[in-house]
């Protein structure tokens, strides 16, 4: 946090997340809460920071996740931090978009990268249409940049095709959706 007080940068990218896959009382606790400290805390901590400091024309992006609009049985704690990050930006957006300061949620939706080996299970338990590749991420990551006139960002047009279809589902029939395709539902 030092370092964004004393040095200038005109873009901050916050990825840091972690997240488990598995039914929630599988999860050991304090790997749970872990991953709420990192996804939450740091966020806020590197946000605040960087904010004072902010400058017209910088760009703070926040890492969400497609599951920051939806839930996801199976990494429900990981879901719920990405629901507060994405929240938290759209708000941040609001508060800065006068200062001609862009505040960008980027939420993008799985992909063939090694976040779930790092959470339990591997990405090819997803179907493979609604996986990304890394590079197609930072694509569109990087075409956020200096995008003020809208607080959420959605990767990729499956993604987007989502999210507009849940819009006609029941939260049930979502929430079901999403616990069928699930790899922390999948033992």
């Amino acid at each position: 946090m030092k370092h964004l007080e004393t040095s200038k940068y005109d873009v901050l990218i916050n990825n840091a997340g972690a997240g488990s896959y598995g039914k929630f009382i599988e999860i050991p606790l304090e790997e749970q809460l872990a991953s709420m400290k990192l996804n939450m805390d740091a966020l806020v901590v590197l946000s605040y920071a960087y904010l004072k400091n902010a400058k017209r024309g910088d760009t703070l992006i926040n890492v969400a996740s497609l599951l920051g609009h939806s839930s996801f049985p199976g990494a429900s704690v990981y879901a719920a931090t990405k629901s507060f990050v994405a929240n938290f930006s759209e708000s941040l957006w609001y508060e800065f978009k006068e200062k001609g300061i862009s505040v960008i949620g980027f939420n993008p939706g799985a992909a063939k990268s090694d976040f779930h080996t790092h959470a339990g299970r591997q990405a090819s338990t997803y179907p493979e249409i609604i996986l990304s590749s890394v590079e197609d991420v930072a694509k569109e990551l990087v075409g956020a940049l200096g995008k003020t006139t809208k607080p959420r960002v959605v990767q990729g047009m499956i993604n987007r095709l989502i999210l507009f279809g849940f819009k006609f589902l029941s939260r049930k029939a979502a929430v079901n959706i999403m616990g069928k395709i699930s790899p922390g539902m999948n033992n």
